[in-house]
């Protein structure tokens, strides 16, 4: 499922390497923000190496990790999604 310890780090600009297990697929954008890589740990070390060993590849990561969860996470979405899930429910404004 969603993995809100990803979400985590990736809003701390930390760029992620995550397995394709049904959850990280909706905010690691593999090759933008972090990795996704399939269960091969041969891969997914690679990706970790890469990430540690290229400085240009960590900042890029570390800064597209950072907006694009809050673009998709923070607050002001939050709150709209939570508006607009009220006012399904109860055809009521907040």
């Amino acid at each position: 499922g969603l993995s809100i310890v990803g979400i985590e780090a990736m809003a701390s600009g930390v760029p992620v390497v995550s397995t394709r297990c049904g959850g990280p697929e909706a905010f690691v954008l593999n090759g933008e923000n972090g990795y996704l890589t399939d269960f091969d740990a041969k891969n997914m070390a690679a990706q970790v190496l890469d990430i540690c060993t290229n400085s240009e590849l960590r900042q890029k990561f570390s800064k597209t990790a950072r907006s694009s969860v809050e673009e998709k996470y923070g607050f002001e979405n939050f709150k709209e999604r939570i508006r607009q899930e009220w006012q399904g429910v109860w055809q009521e404004d907040l």
